[in-house]
């Protein structure tokens, strides 16, 4: 028996062991979290860029719009939309019929210039006689109309001075009457001022009165109040609860003792803070006047309301030996002369406070009386403006009377002058009819030569018109538009478009920070939207240093050349660029999320978690060169380790102390680390290392 026991028990320990690893294992490695291999990244060798990324629209580089410099019909047209042109190629031509009939005017002007000159030296002495002669009769006739003109001026001379004297007169005389009106006028305001000082006066002197009308109110109904509650409290009559004497007066109807008694305690009650408010009122408060006047209208109306209360208990009392019928009769007799105090307290606090509001009538009748004095005081500062003014202009009238003699003066003289000329020039024109048989002079070749000289320029300039009906290509390019028809009349602003349809660019705005990172000719990519699938290239062609400013932001332009390499592209095509500051091939990549922080003290320390069968580590790098969501690794990895793409952490369930698999980063699990703004990478991702 003993023996079957002993192997039974060894067994059931045997099983409970099994049973016991089993369960742990399983427990332990059911919690673990799985690591995919979507989680980790190989490390290998790749390219990374610093660029600087920026938005734009393509833009022609040349292309400009040719119009005629005249307006007409369209003779001749010899494009259309798509042609090829070049340099200097007439494109279409106006009518220039006009243009050239004065270009044939101007051609027979210089001939004629040049016969002018020639019968300089031919006989021509007898019409040269004649025209002399001629010469001498309008020197004569002009001499003549000179002369009658300075007697017209003259009698103009003394037209408009007296017209002017007439004139400074009538304005010395308006100006006595300004300064009568003027007088007149200050005595007006005087009386007007001393009756509105007087309206002043009567109306403090009212208001005085009415202040102390409402305080003496006020003291005489406290004194009579207090006379009235003196005599109904040491009269028969007590409202004492200890009172030594029973009264005996409500007998028929209890509850009026009680409306008397609570009268009293009113009436007396608000007498105390009535007298304490009358006792602090002062002059000074009389802008409070009509506050006085509304507590003595209430306190005297609440006087009546008790005496009232007190007269109707009185009626409901018997007499007794106590309270007898004369006891009765007195009382009756003081609450009724009270009653009529209280009330005519209340009246003539009403009719002061009536006199109050029409006072505030008479103020603004007084301030209707004031700005009737400033208004009189400023019609008398314009009337005294207006005397200013007219003085003023009796000035500048009598300085243009002078200016006038002086004017007239000049121009009689001046055209006196020109009448000596004119007998000078008669005088010369006579003698020159004595020479008119020598040969001609030097002046006279002069002349003729210099009017040989202006025909010919005028000649050139009939050409030069002859260009603003013609449209010539100025450059070689492709027409892109042509807007008008042959023979059809157009304006000034119609023409002919032509491009170069090859050569593009794109401007882009930088920022302060990113302007002074590139130079002229620097390389750039340029994506397209029209061609999701093609990247250009370009080349930074021109950097303007004028900043532009706009919501306070600072940016300057720079316009990168487009290398079409044959594709279709159009103005204002939206694109994307990168100007390429930095660039660096064959260096060992990772994703920045890879990258985590340590801190030791104030030391960082840059690391990143490794696999490798199936154990996770910690490795130290270096980092370089960062684009978008790529960094550089300087040192610490090599080609093809293997890491997590980012921060990972393992969960496991441990026992006694130890863990089955263990945790990356579990020791840094709450430090901070580096994550950067995420682009396009440079390398593709790697899969699970080799097994």
């Amino acid at each position: 028996m003993f023996h079957i026991n002993k192997k039974l028990a060894l067994s059931i320990v045997l099983l409970w062991s099994v049973w016991g690893w089993y369960y742990y294992s399983s427990s332990s490695s059911s919690s673990t979290k799985a690591i995919t291999e979507s989680d980790l990244y190989t490390v290998k060798t790749g390219s990374i860029r610093d660029v600087i990324k920026l938005a734009g629209s393509t833009q022609l580089v040349q292309s400009q719009k040719l119009s005629f410099g005249a307006i007409g019909k369209v003779t001749k047209l010899t494009v259309k939309a798509g042609d090829i042109v070049r340099k200097w190629q007439v494109l279409a031509e106006l009518d220039a019929k006009d243009v050239n009939l004065d270009l044939a005017g101007q051609s027979i002007s210089l001939a004629n210039a040049r016969n002018s000159y020639t019968k300089l030296f031919s006989s021509t002495k007898d019409y040269q006689l004649v025209q002399m002669e001629n010469t001498v009769k309008n020197s004569e006739a002009s001499l003549a109309r000179s002369e009658l003109e300075v007697q017209s001026l003259l009698l103009e001379k003394d037209q408009k001075i007296t017209a002017q004297e007439n004139t400074i007169r009538d304005q010395k005389k308006k100006i006595e009457l300004d300064t009568l009106k003027i007088s007149n006028f200050k005595n007006d305001v005087t009386y007007t001022t001393e009756s509105a000082s007087n309206t002043v006066k009567q109306s403090t002197i009212d208001r005085n009165n009415l202040v102390t009308t409402a305080k003496n109110n006020a003291k005489q109904i406290i004194a009579d109040g207090k006379s009235y509650l003196y005599d109904l409290e040491n009269g028969a009559l007590s409202f004492k609860e200890y009172a030594q004497t029973p009264i005996e007066f409500s007998a028929k109807n209890s509850s009026k003792w009680y409306e008397a008694r609570t009268a009293f305690d009113r009436l007396s009650g608000k007498l105390d803070s009535f007298e304490v408010y009358v006792n602090s009122w002062s002059d000074i408060w009389s802008g409070k006047t009509e506050e006085l006047l509304n507590k003595t209208i209430e306190f005297s109306s609440i006087g009546t309301t008790s005496a009232d209360l007190i007269r109707d208990a009185l009626e409901e009392s018997i007499t007794s030996s106590t309270f007898s019928d004369g006891t009765l009769s007195s009382l009756k007799s003081t609450t009724s002369s009270a009653r009529s105090k209280f009330a005519n307290s209340e009246t003539s606090a009403n009719n002061t406070l009536k006199q109050l509001v029409s006072l505030d009538d008479v103020a603004l009748t007084e301030l209707s009386t004031s700005n009737g004095v400033a208004s009189k005081e400023q019609t008398l500062k314009q009337y005294e403006n207006d005397l200013i003014t007219a003085k003023n202009t009796l000035k500048d009238q009598e300085v243009a009377l002078e200016k006038l003699k002086i004017d007239y003066t000049l121009k009689v003289q001046q055209k006196n002058d020109d009448i000596e000329q004119l007998k000078g020039s008669l005088k010369a024109n006579k003698l020159n009819s004595i020479d008119i048989n020598n040969w001609p002079d030097a002046t006279d070749i002069t002349s003729a030569k210099n009017q040989i000289t202006q025909a010919g320029i005028s000649l050139e300039k009939a050409k030069q018109k002859l260009d603003d009906y013609k449209i010539i290509a100025e450059f070689d390019g492709t027409v892109s538009n042509v807007d008008f028809d042959l023979g059809e009349n157009i304006e000034a602003s119609n023409g002919i478009t032509v491009e170069v349809p090859w050569i593009y660019e794109v401007t882009v705005a930088l920022d302060q920070l990113d302007i002074v990172k590139i130079d002229l000719w620097q390389a750039t990519t340029i994506a397209l939207d029209a061609y999701p699938d093609l990247i250009l290239t370009g080349t930074v062609s021109s950097i303007d240093p004028t900043p532009s400013t706009e919501q306070w932001v600072v940016s300057y332009k720079a316009k990168i050349i487009l290398k079409t390499e044959g594709r279709k592209i159009y103005n204002n095509m939206s694109v994307t660029t990168e100007i390429i500051l930095k660039e660096k091939n064959n260096i060992l990549t990772v994703p920045s999320l890879a990258i985590q922080t340590s801190w030791t003290g104030e030391n960082i320390q840059q690391f990143v978690q490794t696999y490798n069968n199936k154990v996770t580590g910690k490795k130290n790098v270096r980092t370089g060169l960062t684009s978008g969501d790529v960094v550089e690794i300087l040192s610490g990895l090599t080609a093809w380790d293997v890491i997590f793409q980012k921060k990972f952490s393992v969960t496991t369930a441990t026992k006694k102390g130890f863990s089955l698999i263990p945790t990356p980063g579990s020791s840094n699990r709450s430090s901070n680390s580096t994550r950067s703004n995420s682009s396009s990478p440079s390398n593709d991702m790697g899969g699970m290392p080799p097994q």
